[in-house]
């Protein structure tokens, strides 16, 4: 079952690839969340820096599976599931 999570992201720094594909989206979220460890996603997923300049972050629907949720949802609080998936889609 999919469940989807809606992040707020910057379009410049996703790989074309992503933007307009949904389904490799899916498929590089889900696998890296499965398959990276913990640590590695914790540090992909500390906060941005505030920009100087006011940037236009835009909504993007990820389709996540159950362990993907799992995962995501063992990580502390503290990290930036926006900023996680950002990275992920670079």
């Amino acid at each position: 079952m999919k469940s989807y999570m809606y992040t707020k992201l910057l379009r410049s720094e996703i790989n074309p690839r992503y933007v307009q594909d949904a389904d490799a989206r899916y498929a590089a979220v889900n696998t890296a969340l499965v398959e990276t460890d913990r640590d590695t996603l914790i540090r992909m997923g500390l906060r941005r820096p505030r920009q100087k300049e006011k940037t236009l972050y835009e909504p993007f629907g990820v389709a996540l599976e159950v362990e993907a949720i799992r995962v995501l949802n063992s990580l502390p609080t503290t990290i930036s599931r926006s900023a996680l998936i950002q990275h992920i889609l670079r």
